[in-house]
């Protein structure tokens, strides 16, 4: 993996490696712009969860790695929060961590939901598998960058189960406004979390097509 990384910038020439300090640094080629100083105009690198989110987004469509990190770059970019380029060592840590989440080898997208012995047996693994990796989600995209403490990592671990339990179960789930005054009640309000919410729903809708039929 590390290796096409390191070959990105041969095989992508919108891509440009080069050395900084004592770290390897890749960005995207503008004509006329001037290392380091148009890549960083006095922001940060970008930290490790923001790029795992993007990478999260990027990983399921069918690119090779210098598409993907052409990609990542301009997304990094388009933020403008963080300098226009990224850590070659980061980007190498966060693309194993995401491709094990995403390892599995998928069959279909087709999901089935019946109600025999089998299916119910099916779902409820389903339901186990999803959790397991949404809240390995939840940990590494919100709750160690201190987006959220240990009581919404819960309350967010809730929420997402009864959703994907009743969307499983039953073929549909309630707003999710509702399961935030079920199970949050006298917290902060929905529409402080409602954008990572509905990424955490459509991360694990994604994730949901692919695992039908493979258990």
């Amino acid at each position: 993996m590390y290796r096409n990384i390191t070959l990105a910038s041969d095989r992508n020439k919108n891509l440009v490696e080069t050395r900084w300090g004592d770290d390897n640094y890749l960005y995207l080629h503008h004509p006329g712009w001037t290392f380091p100083s148009d890549c960083v105009r006095k922001r940060p690198i970008i930290y490790f969860d923001d790029l795992l989110q993007i990478l999260y987004e990027k990983i399921r469509y069918q690119y090779d790695f210098p598409t993907y990190i052409q990609e990542v770059l301009t997304d990094i970019e388009k933020n403008e929060n963080f300098a226009m380029m990224v850590d070659k060592s980061l980007l190498h840590q966060a693309f194993r961590k995401v491709l094990i989440y995403h390892s599995y080898s998928f069959t279909s997208e087709e999901i089935l939901l019946n109600e025999d012995d089998f299916a119910v047996s099916r779902n409820e693994n389903i339901i186990d598998k999803l959790m397991e990796d949404l809240k390995n989600a939840i940990q590494d995209i919100y709750y160690h960058k201190g987006k959220i403490d240990l009581s919404m990592l819960t309350n967010y671990h809730i929420i997402i189960k009864h959703y994907f339990s009743d969307l499983i179960k039953d073929g549909h789930a309630d707003a999710l406004p509702e399961y935030w005054n079920t199970f949050c009640p006298g917290t902060d309000t929905f529409v402080d979390h409602k954008s990572r919410l509905e990424y955490l729903i459509r991360l694990g809708k994604e994730k949901m097509r692919f695992l039908y039929k493979k258990i």
